[in-house]
């Protein structure tokens, strides 16, 4: 048996996805990799800005997450979550600019004691959704972390988060390349979830739905909860029409697209005649110099000035 769900990849989906809190949690647990217990989206709630017809989809929120230290010991820490989405690689300005105002954000820290007040920042971690693939990285998940060094180039036996100045000034980042779900080998949850975004699972008749087998998910609760969240949001009137909305941006995106790579070709054609014609000029006044014509009868005779000449 087959369920119809609302294609995540549009934003106006993965918005209606994310604001459920229990299925957020579960996405960002499973990038993680690491349970998150509370979940906070920030008060920006989220920006989507068109430029051109290009969608920059992008929500913070502020988590707590439980990790393990050595002696696996459960300890709590507050992070600062910055979820992206783009389809083009030159947004990457964009990124940047996003990240810097999470580091410049004085909202981004928790309270270390209140007499005197002091506060410290949480850590940034980053995730990139990636509707192109990066041609350097062959792996549709990748994980980012700094790590520390001595002068020598010897990694040293320490973690980032254990020194607060370090930690401050750095962050993690993980990025996914949605093209390269496709050939995606499905081993892990991670993969199992992330498998959801796979374009290749779209109907063929409309790209605003994905067709997923009900035995695919029919053992894992948490799937099957993103999944529901799914299908409720293609049932969801709005969501339906903000989708054929986003349709009609990515179709006025591509012919802008197509009319400037035409208008490219069209540049070049040019340009090659004009060299083709440099060429024979450069030809012809080498043979009539060869000749022993003067520059001057040179230009008389190819008709141009002297000073091109």
């Amino acid at each position: 048996m087959t369920t119809i769900i609302a294609n995540p990849i549009y934003d106006s989906v993965f918005k209606y996805l994310m604001e459920d809190q229990k299925a957020a949690k579960i996405i960002l647990s499973a990038l993680l990799q690491k349970p998150v217990v509370e979940l906070t989206m920030k008060r920006n709630e989220y920006t989507q800005a068109h430029v051109e017809g290009v969608s920059v989809f992008r929500m913070d929120f502020a988590a707590a997450i439980v990790d393990r230290d050595e002696d696996g010991n459960e300890k709590r820490e507050l992070v600062t979550i910055e979820l992206q989405k783009a389809w083009i690689p030159r947004e990457i300005f964009r990124f940047r600019k996003y990240l810097g105002n999470q580091y410049s954000d004085e909202e981004n820290s928790f309270v270390v004691s209140e007499k005197p007040l002091r506060k410290s920042p949480t850590h940034i971690i980053t995730i990139y959704l990636l509707g192109h693939s990066l041609h350097e990285l062959e792996i549709p998940v990748a994980y980012i972390y700094p790590k520390i060094y001595d002068q020598f180039s010897n990694k040293l036996d320490m973690e980032v988060r254990k020194i607060p100045f370090a930690d401050a000034l750095v962050h993690d980042m993980i990025i996914v390349q949605i093209p390269r779900l496709t050939n995606m080998r499905v081993v892990s949850h991670l993969d199992k979830l992330l498998s959801i975004f796979d374009q290749s699972r779209k109907s063929l008749s409309k790209q605003q739905q994905i067709n997923i087998d009900n035995d695919f998910y029919s053992n894992d609760s948490d799937i099957k909860t993103v999944v529901s969240r799914l299908e409720h949001a293609f049932h969801d009137d709005e969501t339906r029409k903000t989708m054929d909305m986003e349709d009609e941006l990515s179709a006025m995106f591509d012919d802008f697209e197509q009319t400037i790579k035409e208008k490219e070709h069209e540049l070049k054609e040019k340009d090659d005649a004009l060299k083709k014609k440099d060429d024979q000029l450069l030809t012809a006044i080498s043979l009539l110099r060869s000749l022993g014509l003067d520059d001057k009868s040179i230009a008389e005779k190819l008709n141009i000035d002297v000073k091109d000449l």
